[in-house]
């Protein structure tokens, strides 16, 4: 009795469906799909975005001040880009503002 019970266990359990068609995402810089007999790796780009309102930007470089400026992503090497991120400052005290930076390194 024990032993068909112990059959008819493991005969149920192998007939539970597999989840092959998992999806994987990493958020940092790279997305894994695992299928059924394959995975595939992207790899994701470098990406530099600014918005803001109410604030004034400079970027200073080599000792010299550049007013009105966004930064961004400069020339790559081995595939990283160089990323320069401005100074901010309200342009009225007292007045509304606000002001985002967002820099993924792929």
């Amino acid at each position: 009795m024990i032993r068909a019970l112990l059959v008819l266990g493991v005969t149920l359990s192998a007939a539970l469906p597999a989840h092959a068609d998992l999806t994987h995402r990493i958020s940092s810089s790279v997305q894994l799909d695992v299928g059924a007999a394959s995975s595939r790796a992207i790899r994701v780009g470098n990406s530099y975005s600014i918005s803001g309102n109410g604030v004034d930007t400079s970027v200073t470089s080599g000792g010299s001040t550049t007013s009105d400026a966004l930064g961004g992503l400069g020339a790559a090497t081995n595939g990283v880009n160089a990323i320069t991120i401005p100074d901010a400052t309200q342009k009225t005290a007292g007045n509304s503002f606000s002001f985002a930076t967002s820099y993924t390194q792929g």
